[in-house]
């Protein structure tokens, strides 16, 4: 983005303000009964839409990046 000569006041720390909100709840987020729910109806809705690709014995699925890995253990 081009630099511009004006000031649009303080910047807000949308990246630190995140982090820290997630570092906050994220300890408590699995024990959600809401998170737990949505956990569940997305792997329900995976299995449903693919099938030939989640063998319960078989599969392994590598949850990257996605908050606590909760879903990748549902």
């Amino acid at each position: 983005m081009a630099e511009h000569p004006h000031s649009h006041g303080s910047v807000h720390d949308y990246e630190g303000s995140n982090k820290a909100y997630y570092d906050q709840h994220a300890q408590e987020y699995d024990e959600r009964p809401s998170a737990q729910i949505l956990a569940r109806r997305i792997a329900s809705a995976m299995r449903r839409k693919h099938p030939a690709f989640f063998d319960e014995d078989a599969t392994v699925l590598m949850d990257y990046a996605c908050g606590t890995g909760q879903f990748g253990s549902t």
